[in-house]
């Protein structure tokens, strides 16, 4: 049995990166592999690349579309991929030569839906040591307890069942548009494959929108934060991690909340502020929150603005 495996490759203005990439794909020692290159509207010369390996392999697919973003650019590949199975790869990232024959091995084997392996930055890149692979079938309890590990939402270290896939699509433009979508998956499944092996290397010098200023995109982001937590929250029984979700939670909307604060054009009429206020005092108690944390759950929107006024202009004048 051999399935063929779509791999969808979002690529823009990544002429540094894409032919490594696209070089780690090719040489997968799992041969029965569709690469289907989606140039999402770049100005450099990624496109040529990408179409000078389509006249060398014909097993790669190259769709061209103005730039519409990563979110855009995953759906058009899932609407033409033929593979049974789905992977993603960024386009400046690299995979390790076996990656997919591993993934795919462990799923033939047993019988899953999805398979997960681990990733590892390439400023800290050494070859992985294939004689020592352990492999885990979780259930979704015991893959959620794994939330707080770095890649527990990346698509990119994931090979899907594509029949999962067929009504879920990235959340067009959003930030933590993967965390959404492994949840929704997460709600189609009981249990998955877990390999403890770094066999993707993740670019850490490439800036991503995730970790530019705090922008509009990153206020549009909590609604699907909210969304994917509420997934997580109703998937699982294990009451130890429904209070490291309800933590992971509570920080993540701590942060925002400061940031709306010091970006108050972003939510003028304090919607959003108002929001997660309400639900910082539904979610936490002041015995188990940073200070930061009580202060929002016990001040007053207007008596917050005050302090955090004040606590600004006394960082800004001593540092």
């Amino acid at each position: 049995m051999n399935p063929k495996i779509s791999i969808i490759i979002p690529v823009y203005n990544a002429e540094k990166y894409i032919a490594k990439c696209i070089e780690s794909i090719v040489s997968q020692t799992y041969k029965n592999i569709e690469i289907i290159l989606v140039n999402d509207g770049s100005i450099d010369s990624s496109l040529a690349i990408c179409n000078r390996y389509k006249n060398q392999d014909s097993r790669v697919i190259v769709i061209n579309q103005e730039n519409e973003g990563t979110s855009s650019a995953r759906n058009k590949g899932l609407k033409v991929a033929t593979g049974e199975y789905i992977g993603f790869v960024d386009g400046d990232d690299t995979i390790e030569s076996k990656m997919y024959e591993i993934l795919m091995s462990t799923i033939l084997k047993h019988d899953l839906k999805v398979v997960e392996c681990d990733f590892l930055k390439s400023t800290s890149y050494k070859k992985p040591n294939y004689d020592n692979i352990n492999i885990e079938i979780q259930s979704i309890d015991k893959a959620i307890s794994r939330i707080e590990k770095p890649g527990f939402y990346n698509v990119w270290t994931k090979l899907f069942d594509s029949d999962l896939l067929k009504n879920i699509q990235f959340a067009h433009g959003k930030v933590h548009q993967d965390a959404l979508f492994v949840s929704e998956v997460y709600k189609k499944i009981e249990r998955l494959g877990y390999i403890n092996l770094p066999l993707y290397i993740y670019t850490s010098d490439n800036e991503s929108i995730t970790r530019t200023n705090y922008n509009a995109k990153k206020v549009e982001g909590i609604e699907v934060i909210l969304e994917t937590n509420n997934n997580l929250i109703e998937l699982t029984t294990n009451d130890e991690n429904k209070a490291i979700l309800n933590n992971i939670l509570v920080k993540y909307l701590t942060y925002n909340y400061i940031e709306l604060f010091s970006n108050p054009g972003l939510d003028k009429d304090k919607y959003y502020r108002k929001k997660i206020r309400k639900l910082i005092q539904d979610k936490s108690n002041l015995k188990n929150v940073n200070t930061h944390t009580k202060l929002i759950k016990l001040l007053p929107i207007n008596i917050y603005s005050m302090f955090h006024k004040i606590n600004a202009y006394r960082i800004n004048k001593y540092n």
